[in-house]
């Protein structure tokens, strides 16, 4: 992903804009389609209702991903894990059965104290079940914080962002092992803006890549508008995040000298009456 921000940097500073040259929906413009799906996926008809195999491709051709590792930082197999995910996947409802909506927040436990974030399903359902699924099957549990991304945009007020990214089951947030063998679609927003405390999808360079790993922005990020999928905000504990984005890193590095730990992520759902 940050190879990724780079190139968006890279277009703005030339004054071309990010989404004209493949930074946004139209990177895969003219090019072999990078991923395939059972073709019952894109007849359902509500993502939010969807099942996971008509919410997810679960088989790519783009040489960027990689497969991911056997085990997860945290030791839990990932064949596991994406079954445990598929198996959860139908019990996330957003709606219940007598029709009033039902909201979800996300605990987190960490080294530099609690964070809590409200998931966005009006906005984001196939993150949102997939991030919750994740957390419910303890997948988070144990794994890092593993970049701080700071930039001062060369001169640029609109492409300054500072951000952390979390989530990478091998722990290093390499490119192209940010998922359990499955990806999502992109879920773009042309109205909702990265402000601070704004959390969204890691992806690579197809808008499809999503996968596991998640980012936090620390100041508004203009140039990752439309461009990136956000399924939730920080409600409390975005000094905690400040803190774990000063931990120390090599000069010029984005991976802290000791990355703060997830210890756990605790999911709350509440229904919402009418």
């Amino acid at each position: 992903m940050a190879t990724y921000l780079r190139k968006c940097w890279l277009l703005i500073g030339l004054g071309l804009g990010v989404v004209a040259l493949g930074c946004g929906r139209g990177s895969k413009s003219g090019e072999a389609p990078t991923a395939s799906i059972p073709p019952q996926a894109s007849a359902a008809a509500n993502p939010a209702d969807a099942s996971f195999a008509d919410s997810v491709y679960t088989e790519t051709d783009n040489a960027d991903q990689l497969p991911p590792p056997d085990r997860t930082l945290n030791g839990l197999s990932t064949g596991k894990l994406r079954a445990d995910v598929q198996r959860l996947w139908d019990e996330i409802k957003f709606v219940s059965s007598t029709g009033n909506k039902i909201t979800f927040a996300a605990r987190f436990e960490t080294d530099d104290g609690p964070m809590t974030l409200a998931l966005l399903p009006d906005i984001a359902p196939i993150h949102v079940r997939n991030f919750v699924a994740l957390a419910r099957a303890g997948y988070y549990d144990g794994l890092l914080f593993e970049h701080v991304i700071q930039q001062e945009g060369d001169g640029m007020p609109d492409a300054k962002l500072e951000m952390i990214e979390g989530g990478c089951p091998a722990g290093t947030g390499e490119a192209g092992i940010g998922h359990l063998g499955y990806w999502l679609p992109a879920e773009f927003s042309e109205t909702i803006k990265h402000e601070e405390g704004t959390v969204g999808a890691c992806r690579g360079d197809d808008p499809d890549t999503a996968g596991c790993r998640f980012y936090i922005t620390l100041s508004k990020a203009p140039v990752m508008d439309g461009n990136f999928t956000i399924f939730g905000r920080v409600t409390d504990g975005l000094d905690v995040m400040r803190r774990i984005a000063k931990r120390p890193r090599p000069e010029g590095g984005i991976r802290p000298n000791e990355p703060a730990v997830i210890r756990k992520v605790t999911i709350h759902s509440r229904e919402v009456d009418k």
